[in-house]
């Protein structure tokens, strides 16, 4: 997801906007950051703790200056629209949860996981909504479970019927992230 963003920047201006949806503890907005040091970036959580370790990642970085952090449902908190929202939300099963290595699932909240039923509860709410918060010519990336790009594909077709929508592999040749251009 971060190496197709930065693929993206490359080709807009250098104060790209970008929302990191669901940004946990901050590792995907702090290398976005980092790698993109004119772009405004906000990262939203619902978690209070998963914003408070992000803000602790941020400090080790030196990037509180850099990254807003937000608390609130997935695209609410934002206050204008941006060229680029990055995902990476809960997309693992409900039902699987129970089978979820022992770290994983006795370390993680299970906000954090589940997905609901096909693991794709977040992702549909979000993309039903994102072109609200996107300026012309906007682009979604999300990190999703290989399994579920066929169906997210499908819904992304649906709901937004004049976007385009390409599948990005992970270093493994596994199709994981989709991105959907405005």
């Amino acid at each position: 997801l971060v190496e197709e963003a930065l693929r993206i920047a490359v080709s807009r201006p250098p104060d790209l906007t970008i929302a990191d949806i669901g940004c946990g503890t901050g590792a995907i907005a702090i290398a976005l950051a980092t790698n993109l040091p004119h772009a405004i970036v906000t990262a939203i959580d619902i978690s209070p703790r998963a914003l408070e370790l992000a803000r602790e990642n941020m400090d080790r970085q030196s990037l509180t200056d850099r990254i807003t952090l937000r608390e609130g449902d997935l695209l609410e908190p934002l206050s204008g629209p941006v060229d680029l929202v990055t995902a990476n939300l809960p997309y693992v099963m409900s039902s699987e949860l129970p089978t979820l290595d022992p770290e994983v699932r006795m370390f993680e909240p299970p906000v954090a996981l589940d997905g609901g039923d096909d693991g794709l509860d977040l992702v549909r709410r979000l993309v039903s909504s994102v072109v609200a918060y996107l300026k012309p010519a906007g682009v979604v990336l999300l990190e999703m479970d290989p399994r579920q790009i066929a169906s997210a594909s499908n819904f992304v077709a649906q709901a937004l019927p004049d976007a385009v929508v390409r599948v990005v592999n992970d270093l493994t040749g596994r199709e994981r992230v989709l991105v959907v251009e405005t």
